[in-house]
């Protein structure tokens, strides 16, 4: 599937987020499960995942946020260096590896930093 940058906002100096959007105008996103991710192809060699931050059951955006890591591998540096608003992006998903057990009853989460599943 293929994504639009419709907005960056720097939440920190090191932390960007991107709402992106269906890049078929007019056409919704599939929904997704609290805990769900996407993989963004950032180069022809270079896949990552990204938490969904946003209201899960959202249609019109998905939202992540990246945080740029020097000594990383690479990806999160080029998409700091190289996204900008109405790029083009492909992206797969959303899966959730960490779907909540809705009849678990009482559950508490406990998360921190970026990185960790919301």
């Amino acid at each position: 599937m293929y994504l639009k940058i419709s907005k960056i906002s720097d939440e920190t100096a090191s932390i960007r987020s991107f709402y992106l959007v269906n890049a078929s105008a007019g056409t919704s996103l599939p929904e997704f499960s609290a805990g769900s991710h996407i993989t963004v192809r950032v180069t022809e060699t270079i896949s990552r995942q990204y938490s969904l931050a946003n209201t899960p059951g959202s249609s019109d955006h998905y939202l992540i946020s990246v945080l740029r890591e020097q000594e990383g591998r690479g990806g999160s540096q080029w998409i700091h260096e190289n996204w900008k608003i109405g790029d083009t992006i492909e992206v797969e998903g959303p899966a959730n590896n960490f779907r909540l057990d809705e009849s678990a009853g009482k559950v508490i989460l406990i998360a921190g930093g970026i990185g960790i599943t919301p």
